[in-house]
Formats: C-alpha cells, sequence, structure tokens
C-alpha cells in the first residue's frame, strides 16, 4: 500500500505493509507482520497483532502505548506528554517503534 490519510485494514492470513500514514490508522493482522516506514498521527490510532511483529520505522512526536503477551518491546523515544497515543498490542511477537 502507498500513502494515506486514514487507513483500517484487516489481514487474516499475511502481513500488513505500508510505505506512509498521514493522519490514522486501525490495523489488525492475525497472521503476519505489519510494518510500516513512516507513521505520521494526527488522531489517535491502534494496531493489533495475533501471531506476528510490529515494526514501525519512523514516527511523529507521539505516545507509544506498547503491550506484547509474548515478545519484546523496543520503543525510542517515547513522549508520554503527547497528546496523541497510538496503542499496539501483539500476542506472540515483538514492537520496535522509532518514535521521533
Amino acid at each position: 500500500m502507498e500513502n494515506t490519510n486514514k487507513i483500517t485494514a484487516k489481514a487474516t492470513s499475511g502481513g500488513i505493509n505500508i510505505n506512509e500514514i498521514n493522519g490514522f490508522c486501525d490495523l489488525n493482522c492475525k497472521s503476519g507482520s505489519i510494518k510500516i516506514e513512516k507513521c505520521n498521527l494526527n488522531e489517535n490510532s491502534s494496531i493489533h497483532a495475533t501471531s506476528g511483529g510490529v515494526k514501525i520505522k519512523e514516527t511523529n512526536d507521539i505516545y507509544i502505548d506498547a503491550k506484547v503477551s509474548s515478545g519484546d518491546i523496543k520503543v525510542e523515544n517515547n513522549n508520554r506528554l503527547s497528546e496523541i497515543e497510538l496503542k499496539i498490542e501483539t500476542t506472540s511477537g515483538g514492537i520496535r517503534v522509532n518514535n521521533k
């Protein structure tokens, strides 16, 4: 998927790959990873992966609320004072976010 302002996507088998989001996202992946190159959010958003990890290479200055059942979390430069929150949950897989 190329660039988009608002996206809601669900994948049952296979991953979700997005180049750039500018605005809002609600992503859900049952079996596969979610990869986002650039994520610029201006409203609260969420990402959920059941069996697979989540990797975001670059975000704007937001708060990442990350939870994993089995896996590890690495969020760089998390801004707890930001008004915009991205909730990321994985059941089995890690979370990697490079927050600007």
